[in-house]
């Protein structure tokens, strides 16, 4: 099973949006980290990415991003 942390990490483009399955807290020695798991594969710190409730929010967000 992949762990985040050492998973490949997913990059995902501006605007774009996936489902996740799961989140997880990365404990180290120095730092707690937020880890969120991309339903089809992959992980990405939770810190990079915007989440919503819903995707009707999600897609007015999408229209008020400034390319």
């Amino acid at each position: 099973m992949e762990q985040p942390g050492e998973a490949p990490v997913r990059y995902l483009r501006r605007g774009s949006s996936v489902k996740l399955s799961e989140r997880r807290t990365l404990v180290t020695q120095n730092s707690t980290e937020l880890w969120l798991e991309i339903e089809d594969g992959g992980w990405i710190r939770e810190d990079a990415v915007a989440l919503y409730d819903s995707e009707e929010q999600m897609q007015t967000a999408v229209k008020l991003l400034d390319y």
